[in-house]
C-alpha cells in the first residue's frame, strides 16, 4: 500500500513545476538568464522585472501589453522577483495584461538577492527594471516604468537591422 501512494505523493510535490515549466511561470534558477540569452543568438529581446507587489509594474506590464499588440513580433521576456508562493497571483496578472504568451519565469526561491545578482551585480532590486537586449546582446537597463516612448524607440532600432 505504501509503494502505490509515493509516485501519487511525488507527483502532487512535481506537478506545480512540471505545470509551470509547460506554458506557465518557468523557475527562475542562477543559470536561467544564461539559458535565456543563449537561446536568443543574434535576435535582440527585451528582459522585464516585476512584482505582483509593484504598482509601477503594473503600468509598465500594460505598455508591454501594448507594445506586444501593436508588434506580435516582439520578443519579451518577463521575470517576477516574486517567490513561488506569488505564482497563482503572477499568473492572474500576466493573464489580465494578455502577457501570459511571452516567455514567463518567477524566482525559484526566497533567494532573491542572490538571483538579483545573476542577472545583474549592479542591480539593487528597485522595481519595474528593464534590459533592452540588441541582436548581439549588448544590453542597457532602465529602472522605473518604462516610457513608451522609449520602448517604442527601441523597438524601432531593434527592427531596424
Amino acid at each position: 500500500m505504501a509503494r502505490s501512494v509515493l509516485p501519487s505523493l511525488l507527483l502532487a510535490l512535481l506537478l506545480p513545476w512540471a505545470s509551470a515549466s509547460a506554458g506557465g511561470l518557468q523557475p527562475f534558477h542562477p543559470d536561467s538568464l544564461d539559458q535565456i540569452v543563449e537561446s536568443r543568438e543574434g535576435r535582440p529581446f527585451l528582459l522585464a522585472l516585476w512584482s505582483v507587489t509593484c504598482p509601477p509594474c503594473m503600468k509598465e506590464l500594460g505598455v508591454l501589453q501594448q507594445a506586444r499588440a501593436d508588434h506580435p513580433d516582439l520578443d519579451v521576456v518577463l521575470i517576477s522577483t516574486d517567490g513561488p508562493d506569488a505564482r497563482a497571483e503572477a499568473q492572474e496578472i500576466l493573464a489580465h495584461f494578455n502577457l501570459e504568451g511571452a516567455d514567463n519565469w518567477i524566482f525559484s526561491d526566497g533567494h532573491a538577492v542572490r538571483l538579483r545578482h545573476h542577472i545583474d551585480p549592479d542591480w539593487f532590486g528597485e522595481l519595474p527594471r528593464t534590459y533592452f537586449y540588441d541582436a548581439d546582446h549588448q544590453r542597457k537597463s532602465h529602472s522605473g516604468a518604462l516610457p513608451p516612448d522609449r520602448l517604442a524607440d527601441w523597438v524601432e532600432s531593434a527592427t531596424r537591422r
